[in-house]
């Protein structure tokens, strides 16, 4: 598999995602506020504030009923110096967009940071990230650019801000440098069965006892949990980012060559299965 080829599903898989996880009527929506959230984990940030509450085993996360006041997700660095303000929106950031879809009011309510909390007392930065998934345009960006120059450089009587953008290039090579290997890169409803198939293709080899009868029934299991009807855009595309996961984790001998083979073939076949039950 080429390295274009594996961007290109880590990208088509993060823009199909909404802003937030949470369920509805017409099935579970599926939110990059997850995938941040890994990406914190992996940076090893203590989280202050997160949009939702974690879901039980199996289960989807909460959103909170709470004013967010500009901020869905707020982690402290390590060495407790640095908090960094996450802004998320599954729009692109447009001229348009800036003000109709709240990206400007977000960004200067975010910025206004109250350090005097006592878990804050030594941070000496603040770090604003605006990260959206869904594209931009040069007008958009310029808009960003002018309200970053605007607001200055501190905050509070110490801190000192900082602004960030992670647009989808950004989101995808970060993904692909910090998760591409993690079964975490999946929904957290998904986590530990996947955690386990991950497992599995790298302890079981293609054609043992083992794979035919625990690893490939899960593999089917995992397949129809994740297509369940009505399957969206998002539920495909999770299907070869979790192949990809696999990939990595895989036995090192060259029996796995053909394991990854039947792999993709079972998921062919569940995807084609899909096509033919959804009006999608």
């Amino acid at each position: 598999m080429t390295p274009e080829s594996i961007t290109t599903f880590l990208t088509g898989y993060l823009h199909s995602l909404s802003e937030e996880t949470r369920n509805e009527k017409k099935g579970t929506r599926y939110g990059f506020d997850q995938i941040i959230l890994q990406l914190a984990q992996a940076e090893k940030w203590f989280p202050i504030r997160l949009a939702f509450h974690r879901g039980a085993k199996g289960k989807e996360p909460k959103p909170k009923k709470e004013a967010e006041h500009g901020v869905d997700l707020k982690f402290l660095s390590d060495d407790g110096r640095t908090l960094i303000v996450f802004v998320l929106k599954d729009e692109p950031l447009t001229y348009r967009n800036w003000e109709d879809e709240k990206f400007h009011a977000d960004l200067h309510r975010a910025s206004e940071q109250e350090l005097t909390r006592p878990e804050l007392r030594g941070v000496k930065t603040v770090r604003i990230i605006l990260a959206y998934n869904k594209g931009e345009e040069e007008e958009g960006v310029e808009e960003f650019d002018t309200f970053v120059k605007s607001r200055g450089s501190r905050v509070g009587a110490k801190g000192k801000i900082t602004f960030e953008r992670w647009n989808l290039e950004t989101l995808t090579a970060l993904m692909r440098a910090k998760l591409l290997n993690s079964p975490a890169i999946v929904p957290e409803r998904f986590f530990h069965s996947f955690s386990y198939l991950c497992w599995q293709v790298g302890d079981f080899s293609h054609g043992s006892q083992q794979w035919e009868e625990v690893l490939i029934p899960d593999w089917k299991e995992f397949l129809i949990e994740v297509l369940a009807h009505p399957a969206q855009e998002r539920n495909v595309r999770l299907i070869p980012v979790a192949l990809l996961v696999l990939r990595a984790h895989g036995k090192a001998e060259p029996a796995f060559e053909t394991g990854w083979i039947e792999l993709l073939e079972h998921a062919v076949i569940a995807l084609w299965r899909t096509t033919r039950t959804t009006k999608n």
